[in-house]
């Protein structure tokens, strides 16, 4: 089976549209999964969703059950409350002016998307926050174990970010204990590539990609051929189609190959103007400094 997975387009048409042309140039796709975050931060939150909504028509049954919901997404569609991005005093907590931002454009975005497209509404509320779409194969957005957990909140899910390798072992050893057998676990939410292979009652092994908020970067070839999974399970972000957080600021995804207990992994860098992006929409300053900034801090 050979797929491809993209996560956090975050409202990003043009990366999309970038991204799903170098896609449709590659061979025998048997599917398209997404990990969540269609909407928020980005210039047209409607647009990306409606070319999302066409590719998932386009995936069979089986391929549709790996299209998750993101924290964005679940925010908009209000299953996420607002209050999570507030402390006890009704102050936005973490990065004030970020977080306020947040909030702002999101109920901004959920009355054009109820205006204009309410079906695109209906279609995000039916996604899955995780899913185990193939035996083996576990994906969310975020911390799968602690989705899975129904005693765990929205808010304790959503704010765990999985990027050392420490954070590998707990979601990987979460999962063990609740009775699965992870071959590959996927996750997005940090916007940061990053491919990890984790033998149980050993350490995380950062393969390629960045890691621990980008204080440890990885470059390889970007190809790779792992094997015994049922033994050395693996981690994989594919990274941010619309909203990249490492020092080339393009668009990423990755295609995947399975096989038994083998992985092929290709990660896939797709050059676009997002200059063209951030600067005549209007786009939010506190949204373009993050985004502009290269190399990474």
């Amino acid at each position: 089976m050979r797929v491809a997975v993209i996560s956090d387009i975050h409202g990003n048409p043009k990366a999309l549209e970038a991204v799903l042309a170098d896609l449709d140039q590659q061979p025998e796709i048997d599917g398209l999964w997404c990990l969540g975050d269609h909407i928020g931060r980005g210039p047209d939150s409607l647009g990306a969703v409606i070319k999302l909504y066409r590719r998932f028509q386009q995936q069979s049954l089986a391929h549709r059950a790996a299209w998750l919901v993101g924290n964005h997404d679940l925010l908009i569609i209000g299953k996420l409350p607002d209050e999570m991005w507030h402390d006890d005093t009704g102050e936005t907590i973490s990065v004030g002016e970020h977080n306020a931002l947040v909030i702002e454009k999101s109920l901004e975005e959920r009355q054009t998307l109820y205006e204009h497209r309410p079906d695109l509404m209906a279609w995000l509320e039916t996604l899955p926050p995780y899913a185990e779409p193939f035996p083996h194969v576990f994906m969310a957005h975020a911390a799968y174990h602690l989705l899975e957990d129904r005693t765990v909140d929205y808010h304790a899910a959503y704010m765990s970010y999985i990027r050392t390798g420490a954070d590998v072992r707990w979601t990987i050893d979460g999962l063990i204990e609740q009775g699965h057998r992870p071959y590959l676990v996927l996750g997005g939410h940090t916007h940061h590539y990053a491919l990890w292979q984790y033998q149980p009652g050993h350490s995380a092994t950062l393969i390629e990609g960045i890691a621990d908020k980008g204080l440890i970067q990885e470059v390889g070839p970007g190809h790779y051929q792992l094997e015994d999974l049922d033994h050395a399970p693996v981690f994989l972000n594919p990274g941010s189609v619309g909203f990249p957080r490492y020092p080339d600021d393009q668009a990423r995804y990755v295609i995947l190959t399975m096989q038994g207990t083998g992985l092929t992994v290709e990660f896939r860098t797709v050059r676009y103007n997002w200059k063209e992006i951030i600067y005549p929409t209007g786009y939010p300053k506190i949204y373009r400094q993050e985004i502009e900034r290269t190399p990474l801090p």
